[in-house]
């Protein structure tokens, strides 16, 4: 069970390569403003601590749950402000199920972790 759900955090936390700018299409426009470069820095945050929380998890070391939470707070931030960025490019497809897929997966495994019962009944087991 270990295994699997390092896998699907490991896994879930690549998903965060559709909100870089490079996903956004080929629209011609210039897309490496501010806004932009913080969201490429928070993906490639969201992503590094999703991969480090699932080391965690698959060698059962006692650090992952912190290490989740906070990325999944850089999730939902960088989620939201993906939103924020894209409204300016016409024509990037499924806008609104990437950034509800990725603020809405990020909250429930903030949750997850910070709600003392569901950390006892399901993630301590691991």
């Amino acid at each position: 069970m270990r295994t699997i759900t390092a896998i699907a955090v490991f896994l879930f936390g690549t998903t965060f390569l559709w909100l870089t700018p490079a996903t956004a299409g080929k629209s011609g426009q210039d897309l490496s403003g501010a806004r932009w470069v913080t969201v490429q820095v928070l993906v490639w945050a969201t992503i590094l601590g999703f991969t480090a929380a699932a080391w965690g998890i698959y060698r059962s070391l006692s650090w992952w749950t912190p290490v989740l939470a906070a990325a999944a707070l850089a999730g939902i931030a960088a989620a939201g402000l993906y939103a924020f960025a894209v409204r300016e490019v016409p024509d990037v497809a499924n806008v609104a199920s990437n950034v509800l897929l990725h603020a809405g997966i990020s909250l429930a495994l903030l949750v997850a972790v910070a709600l003392p019962t569901v950390r006892q009944t399901f993630i301590e087991r691991l």
